[in-house]
């Protein structure tokens, strides 16, 4: 498995007549260097309430804020195993940070 994408997720490259403003229905645009600032599929439910609330698709966030944002995550996680703790942030946490 290739960044760790479950096998029931299709992948596809986008055809020679697909334009990247005007997608397929269902189908979800990132860009495949995400994958390499930590983005995995299915996102996050962090990443997704991120996505929704700043009412991108992924294609239209920047690879910096991929990296910062599965940083934070890897920080959180790390945190909240020391604490004891088992949560997720909540959006208003992340944009205080942000």
């Amino acid at each position: 498995m290739v960044y760790q994408i479950l096998d029931t997720i299709s992948l596809s490259l986008p055809r020679w007549d697909q334009e990247v403003y005007n997608p397929p229905t269902d189908t979800l645009l990132i860009h495949a260097a995400a994958f390499e600032c930590g983005v995995r599929l299915p996102f996050h439910p962090t990443l997704r309430r991120v996505v929704v609330a700043l009412g991108l698709a992924p294609l239209q966030i920047s690879l910096g804020l991929w990296k910062h944002l599965t940083g934070f995550l890897v920080l959180w996680k790390e945190q909240c195993e020391r604490d004891g703790l088992e949560r997720g942030p909540s959006f208003d946490e992340l944009q205080y940070v942000f």
